[in-house]
């Protein structure tokens, strides 16, 4: 059975890879302008570019409510109010997911992983995009952000269940 939810073209896919490569390459000069939320607050805006929601309408706030990550809010908060797909982006901090029934997108944080089975449950049907990060269970969401550390060298990716983002 399918989660019902966003849409994110295929073709883009290879597009985001390529962005991750060119992320990679560009690291060092990344890591000395940009915070690794900000870089992440990037990754999550160009998503919201190529990303269908049903029933969605023009000029309704695009929601992106985020649990307990106040740095990457913050960031956030850089987009809020630009216009993607004829909506203006609106930032919320939420304390639980319930509160986020009604957000296009929740950003939760990694101490929520272990509820993620749950939290999934509860949003199901509401068409609410989940973004994770370093998240292992997989199914479960639909964006995850992978944060590694080689070297003392931090590498920032994400991952994506496709089949979970077809509606």
């Amino acid at each position: 059975m399918t989660r019902q939810g966003a849409v994110l073209s295929i073709p883009l896919i290879f597009l985001f890879l390529a962005s991750i490569h060119l992320a990679r390459a560009q690291q060092i000069t990344l890591a000395q302008n940009y915070s690794a939320d900000d870089i992440k607050a990037a990754y999550i805006y160009n998503f919201t570019k190529y990303i269908t929601w049903p029933n969605e309408k023009k000029g309704k706030p695009l929601t992106i409510s985020v649990i307990g990550l106040k740095s990457l809010a913050e960031s956030l908060h850089n987009i809020s109010g630009r216009i993607v797909r004829q909506r203006p982006i609106k930032i919320i901090i939420v304390t639980t997911p319930q509160q986020a029934i009604h957000s296009d997108i929740l950003i939760l944080p990694k101490y929520l992983n272990k509820k993620i089975k749950s939290i999934s449950q509860k949003l199901k049907g509401s068409n609410t995009l989940i973004i994770t990060e370093n998240l292992k269970d997989l199914p479960q969401v639909m964006i995850n952000f992978i944060t590694t550390n080689t070297d003392n060298i931090n590498f920032l990716g994400f991952t994506s269940e496709v089949h979970n983002l077809n509606g």
